[in-house]
């Protein structure tokens, strides 16, 4: 019972079809409290929201409360499951296993340690023993809800035939589901997204993040060295300046805005970032601690500003990594890959090519973006260029959001 179990959302039947679903009725410590336990912990720290019931757009950071929600996406997909009109009580007929234990909130609860020594409910251990239909014969049918990166979730959960996580994947691995970060902003729902037209959009590069590693102190380093060459005096003759350099062909006014902080507690307001987001062109999305970590890149996607990411040669997959070196390739690590090419509407700045030769300073915009490329591998697109890319990123946006074979054509 509870409010996790109260005011479900509208389920699409198409979204079912063909699936019969049994659902567990699990004791309340493996779901309902622990939603609750966050919802309280987060509130009595300053968030207006609730935890994954509803859409909500917080109006000031509250430190890891707020950085912890981009996991709570097991509380939004449970609640689609119960709205199922696919649901059985009789086991014999379920095609799927559905486990209503919300791994990632008992992790984070427990402390959030890699593999998850330490869990808040005192029940979890026990976890098979009370699921009668679990068996050599049928545990390949059964749904764990568990969306962390792989490496923060229990030894027990990771290695489950069938397991849904918001880190990368092992691989082409039959079972595994990769899923976006959860977006409870009320701006970026689907039914209340605005896109705002390249000309009216008024940044030209968004960043927030804390530069704790090279390569994100150096994108750091190249926008505060482009938005330095122009005084505000100058800044109504921007786009002139631009389109008379070599090789930079978007001419489109704005400003490099950015939020550098040494610390969680100085970013900005979720509410602040989503209006800010919906008024820029390019938003880089720097390579984050872990292979999961894609909050950063699906804020900005769900916002209509084009992604800049540092792509990384790997051994692995595809060849190409948006994390680090022999990473992850981009289709183990990011959600919807059968639908969405996400390299389309990204702008890739090659790892080798990031960290330019020292260079004299000058005021010579030519030689000075030859020192700064990733501005330069933005500006060197056409509009048609930046236009098309953000045509496939709307599509993109309307295929993962509703799931029609039309949308995703």
């Amino acid at each position: 019972g509870g409010p996790l179990f109260g005011a479900l959302p509208e389920a699409r039947a198409e979204g079912f079809e063909g699936l019969r679903i049994f659902i567990y009725d699990l004791p309340p410590q493996f779901n309902s409290d622990l939603q609750a336990r966050y919802e309280s912990i987060a509130k009595n720290a300053g968030s207006n929201c609730d935890y994954m019931l509803s859409a909500c757009t917080e109006t000031r950071w509250n430190g890891h409360h707020s950085a912890s929600r981009q996991r709570g996406m097991e509380v939004i997909i449970l609640r689609k499951f119960l709205a199922s009109p696919a649901r059985t009580e009789d086991p014999a007929e379920a095609d799927l296993f559905v486990v209503p234990y919300l791994v990632a909130t008992d992790c984070w609860l427990g402390g959030f340690l890699v593999s998850c020594p330490y869990r808040h409910s005192l029940h979890s251990e026990h976890l098979l023993e009370r699921l009668p239909h679990y068996g050599p014969a049928t545990r390949h049918r059964h749904l764990f809800l568990a969306s962390a990166d792989m490496h923060s979730l229990p030894l027990q959960i990771q290695a489950q035939s069938m397991v849904l996580s918001k880190g990368a994947s092992w691989g082409n691995r039959p079972g595994h589901f990769v899923v976006p970060t959860a977006v409870t902003e009320v701006e970026l729902q689907p039914g209340n997204f605005e896109d705002v037209a390249l000309e009216d959009r008024d940044i030209l590069f968004w960043l927030a993040q804390t530069p704790n590693s090279a390569v994100r102190f150096e994108i750091q380093r190249q926008l505060l060295a482009f938005d330095a060459t122009f005084s505000e005096g100058e800044r109504r003759t921007f786009s002139s300046k631009l389109g008379a350099a070599h090789r930079v062909h978007l001419t489109i006014a704005g400003r490099a805005q950015g939020h550098f902080q040494e610390a969680l507690r100085s970013v900005p307001a979720p509410s602040e970032t989503v209006a800010e987001l919906q008024r820029a062109v390019f938003c880089p999305a720097p390579p984050t601690e872990t292979s999961g970590g894609m909050k950063r890149l699906l804020d900005v996607v769900l916002a209509g500003c084009l992604p800049v990411v540092v792509a990384f040669r790997t051994i692995w997959g595809s060849g190409i990594s948006w994390w680090k070196q022999d990473g992850v390739p981009i289709e183990w690590a990011l959600p919807f890959t059968w639908e969405v090419d996400w390299r389309s509407f990204a702008i890739e700045v090659p790892a080798e090519l990031l960290f330019p030769d020292p260079a004299e300073p000058t005021a010579d915009l030519n030689e000075l973006l030859k020192t700064l490329p990733l501005v330069l591998a933005c500006l060197s697109l056409t509009r048609e260029q930046v236009e098309e890319k953000r045509a496939y990123l709307l599509k993109a946006l309307s295929c993962a959001t509703t799931s029609s074979a039309a949308a995703c054509a």
